[in-house]
């Protein structure tokens, strides 16, 4: 085990083989599909969720993983490692960062847990966490590996290309009158 463990949420897309091999933990979002609750990759997969997206009529609503989810999750290797380095989807469009926050205060443990908002989602997130795992199977210090981690994110721009807008006005992200075309 590396003397860093390196914590994140499903909403960074991390394949499960990819986190196996760098030894990083993921704590998944919730996903409700009307009164159906499911754990992102637990207990619905990314295909399952897009079949469901494109054929259901039910809009999906996600919700950030409790403190808790997080407590039990730092509980398993705060006796058994240097520290823990948790890094989360945007706090600007999730309130995962703030869960982990309110965990590491609930924890009554001595070892270090740094709680870091990767202000990405998805692959950007992505990026950050494994630059983190890289550095703490390296055998990187704790504060070798925070410093490495805030590096990466300084490193990282995002952009996103989407096929459709529909999904994202459904969700209310973006406005539908955005959707509309300009009028000439």
């Amino acid at each position: 085990m590396s003397k860093v463990q390196i914590v994140t949420d499903s909403t960074s897309d991390i394949p499960a083989e990819i986190a196996s091999a760098l030894g990083i933990k993921i704590v998944p979002i919730y996903i409700r599909f009307g009164e159906r609750v499911y754990k992102d990759g637990l207990d619905i997969t990314s295909e399952e969720f897009f079949q469901k997206l494109t054929t259901s009529s039910v809009q999906p609503a996600t919700s950030q993983p409790t403190p808790e989810d997080f407590t039990t999750v730092y509980s398993q290797y705060c006796d058994k490692t240097e520290g823990i380095i948790s890094i989360h989807i945007s706090s600007k469009i999730s309130g995962t960062y703030n869960s982990a926050l309110i965990a590491k205060k609930m924890m009554r443990s001595n070892c270090p847990i740094e709680i870091i908002d990767s202000t990405f989602n998805s692959a950007g997130a992505m990026l950050v966490v494994m630059e983190a795992a890289r550095q703490a199977q390296a055998g990187s210090s704790f504060e070798n590996t925070v410093i490495a981690t805030r590096q990466a994110i300084r490193k990282i721009n995002m952009l996103g290309i989407f096929s459709t807008m529909k999904y994202l006005a459904r969700s209310g992200r973006v406005s539908k009158l955005s959707l509309k075309p300009p009028v000439s």
